[in-house]
């Protein structure tokens, strides 16, 4: 299989370990809550505000209380999977398609020797959708990169008690989520750019990790340059027929190139 038209595709950047014992064992990819993410925007506590209409003041600890629930919201019930999708490429360079990025591979890849899951984007898509329940929300979308979020940020957390009153705080909260979801979920600072993210988002009123299988989704297995070939026989049984690669340095262009073990 090649790897050169890989626009359809997102890769995600793991160690060996998870994608052996867990991703690759159980053919099932994990969403964690946005606490588990590495942005303090989004894994850190929010100034909510709760805002009314009239003379009837909500008591302080209902304002509290729906402040902390909108919180738990957010970062609790808020999972996220994430992937990598090429970047802007106008050399044709490995270093730029989902499966090469050298940043990627050193934070997320166990420093070039874990491994890079290329699925099909559209079919990875259709095989989450087709899991989720109906009580859930489910979002997917590339992350935007921009630098004047914290202008918005005050209409993200601001909490209309009135709508509380009106439908209760449960439905109240998810009309929340789904109205500011893009705001909420696919904007992140322009410091972030370099990863190119393609999200998805489960939103459903429980705690932990939420689990998807990926179906036939996954088109190719890759290993970083300092991989150690001990794996290569593990994750070619794991692999269940998808291509297993190897990525190599060519000193020369200063990029990647592959081969299929």
């Amino acid at each position: 299989m090649s790897l050169k038209d890989s626009s359809n595709f997102v890769g995600h950047y793991t160690s060996m370990k998870v994608a052996c014992e867990f991703i690759l064992k159980d053919r099932q990819i994990r969403f964690s809550s946005l606490r588990s993410t590495n942005d303090p925007r989004e894994n850190k506590e929010r100034m909510i505000g709760v805002g009314w209409t009239g003379h009837h003041k909500p008591p302080a600890q209902e304002r509290v209380s729906a402040s902390e629930a909108l919180k738990r919201a957010y970062l609790d019930f808020s999972k996220v999977f994430c992937g990598t999708v090429d970047a802007e490429n106008p050399r044709g360079l490995n270093t730029k398609k989902c499966f090469g990025r050298p940043r990627m591979w050193a934070q997320y890849g166990d420093n070039h020797g874990g491994v890079c899951l290329v699925f099909d984007r559209a079919a990875l898509d259709v095989e989450i959708r087709a899991s989720v329940s109906t009580e859930a929300s489910i979002y997917s979308d590339l992350v935007v990169y921009d630098d004047s979020l914290k202008s918005v940020s005050a209409v993200l957390n601001d909490l209309d008690y009135d709508r509380i009153r009106e439908i209760d705080l449960e439905p109240a909260l998810k009309e929340q989520v789904e109205k500011f979801h893009l705001g909420l979920f696919f904007r992140k600072d322009s410091d972030w750019i370099s990863e190119s993210e393609h999200r998805w988002v489960i939103h459903r009123w429980t705690d932990g990790y939420e689990y998807f299988g990926f179906g036939d989704s996954l088109r190719a297995i890759v290993l970083g340059v300092d991989c150690p070939c001990v794996y290569v026989p593990a994750i070619k049984v794991l692999a269940l027929g998808a291509p297993v690669m190897q990525l190599e340095w060519d000193a020369e262009k200063e990029d990647y190139y592959y081969r299929e073990l």
